[in-house]
């Protein structure tokens, strides 16, 4: 596994761009990649980077991702940056779980379903020197400094700030909320479990609902 990595996810953490990232369709490049929202990730690997990020961009503009969670975060707030980390095919398995499990550790809200062990492709190109060389010149200058504990305490208040000044009140169960952030606060819920009842018609929460 090459050594390519970024800190945890904020503002920056790196372009969602084909081109920026020095990707071409006749050059396939093996990796995990973290899709980074303000609200969460989507962790994912694969053996054609190229080919993933085009699918994920094109399901996402026309609202048909399989990821529901992702979707409705990104129909609320289309900005999306990307990690990458590059490995060898028969390493994808055990780096998307780790991955997996350590944002799930580290309290960040993950769109994806199910549990920590990833479902990976096995076989795939390896990235030659050259690609990797220009994948991580084009990762470098993007401010991906370590990021300090009051530096992610700070973001996370930023956040925090920009979702209430923007916030559609809530209503559950007849109750109603200043918006997400608030209701899931109070009921002791993540802001991922709260938005995706309130936004998506689902048995058992037609009284959770935005106004």
């Amino acid at each position: 596994m090459s050594d390519v990595q970024t800190p945890e996810p904020y503002p920056g953490t790196g372009p969602f761009n084909l081109e920026e990232l020095h990707l071409s369709k006749r050059s396939p490049v093996c990796c995990v990649y973290v899709l980074v929202h303000q609200d969460g990730v989507y962790v994912g690997g694969t053996t054609n980077l190229y080919d993933r990020l085009k699918n994920h961009r094109s399901m996402l503009k026309y609202g048909r991702h399989f990821c529901r969670s992702l979707q409705a975060a990104f129909e609320e707030v289309p900005t999306l940056s990307i990690q990458i980390f590059l490995a060898d095919p028969e390493d994808l398995t055990r780096l998307e779980s780790e991955l997996l499990k350590s944002r799930r550790n580290a309290g960040l809200c993950v769109f994806n379903g199910g549990g920590e062990d990833a479902a990976s492709p096995t076989r795939g190109l390896t990235v030659t020197a050259e690609r990797r060389r220009k994948i991580s010149a084009s990762l470098v200058g993007k401010s991906w400094t370590p990021i300090t504990e009051e530096e992610k305490l700070n973001f996370a208040r930023a956040v925090s700030k920009g979702k209430r000044a923007k916030a559609r009140p809530v209503v559950i169960n007849g109750r109603q909320y200043s918006g997400i952030q608030d209701a899931a606060e109070k009921l002791g819920l993540t802001y991922c479990t709260v938005r995706f009842r309130v936004t998506r018609d689902r048995k058992g929460y037609e009284d959770w609902y935005q106004i």
